[in-house]
């Protein structure tokens, strides 16, 4: 294959993934605020079981720069449904620290210092010692593509087994070290393609399955602002998305912001715990479920499914919902707004 040809597949590839104890090794705090408005970032409680910056394992001429915001939201898959959504949601945070990794073809000893939280604002998984990592160099047009691709052991307070698929793409001249790789809780640079992709699966499973976890961008600065409007029997809600745009695989993105009143009872729910959705293929059909802060009535929870924004409104379909998202009852729809942009 040549080089061009291979540079457009593996371009393809990232794009539809979505995903050391150096001398230079920053132990600095793990524990520093992002920008992201999950009503976790910044609460360091939730964060104690987070190894620190010596848990990172790997050496060579690369280079991965983790700034105190680099936390990530665990993405949604069209193959779940909305409860399941809602038992594998997870935030994932890489360690603060400049470290080395390697740039040389072949396989090569490595392990991210990170960890996770859970649904339920419980801890998660964290490192478990040294994976592997397979690095493939493709030049291109005088520059070089450095390609890392591997995977390592995550355990957590239980004992249980994980593993974490991570996929990282470096870019510089060709002849010379790569540049550094800056991971700072935002997507992959629409630039140069360089970022990351972090999945996290049970042990013995794969990162094809619904239940893994892939982790990205808590709001990316290129992702689109959609929102939908719908109002029903005692009440409306504003569903706001930030999306992708969409390649061979669903575009990535993120359930931002519900707002509106349930039986004359106002919400507005930023937290990305409470904040539930599931697309059909390139977000085709929209379906979400919003938990509220305190029950409204009887209703824990909001289901709103079924959005089609490439038809003429209305198809959303409104329930009420627990805690755990089981309908208690469907309201009447009598309205419902998209719209893109700003």
């Amino acid at each position: 294959m040549s080089g061009d040809l291979m540079h457009v597949w593996m371009a393809i590839l990232w794009l539809g993934l979505w995903g050391c104890t150096g001398d230079d090794t920053d132990d600095s705090a793990t524990e520093t605020d992002t920008d992201t408005d999950t009503d976790t970032d910044t609460d360091t409680d939730l964060w104690p079981h987070c190894p620190d910056a010596g848990a990172h394992v790997g050496e060579g001429t690369g280079s991965l720069v983790v700034t105190g915001d680099a936390l990530y939201c665990g993405g949604f898959n069209e193959e779940r449904t909305l409860e399941q959504e809602q038992e594998l949601k997870a935030l994932l945070r890489l360690v603060p620290g400049s470290y080395a990794l390697p740039a040389s073809d072949g396989d090569h000893d490595l392990a991210l210092s990170m960890c996770l939280l859970q649904a339920g604002e419980t801890a998660g998984p964290d490192v478990d010692g040294a994976g592997t990592t397979t690095v493939t160099l493709n030049t291109w047009s005088g520059a070089t593509y450095t390609y890392l691709a591997g995977i390592q052991p995550l355990v957590d307070g239980a004992g249980t087994a994980w593993t974490a698929a991570h996929n990282l793409v470096l870019h510089g001249v060709e002849g010379a070290d790569p540049d550094p790789l800056t991971l700072d809780g935002g997507g992959p640079d629409p630039a140069t393609g360089t970022g990351s992709t972090i999945t996290v699966h049970a042990e013995g499973g794969s990162i094809w399955e619904p239940s893994a976890v892939t982790f990205w961008s808590c709001a990316d600065a290129t992702w689109t602002p959609e929102s939908h409007t719908v109002t029903f029997d005692g009440g409306e809600i504003t569903l706001e998305l930030l999306l992708g745009i969409n390649t061979v695989q669903t575009a990535p993105g993120s359930f931002a912001r519900a707002s509106g009143t349930l039986d004359g009872t106002a919400f507005d729910l930023t937290d990305y715990f409470q904040l539930i959705y599931r697309p059909d293929h390139h977000h085709f059909g929209r379906h979400f479920a919003v938990v509220f802060d305190s029950p409204i009535g009887e209703a824990c929870a909001l289901r709103v499914e079924a959005i089609d924004p490439l038809e003429g409104p209305p198809t959303a379909v409104v329930s009420t919902a627990d805690c755990d998202l089981a309908v208690l009852g469907t309201r009447e729809v009598t309205a419902e707004t998209y719209t893109l942009g700003d």
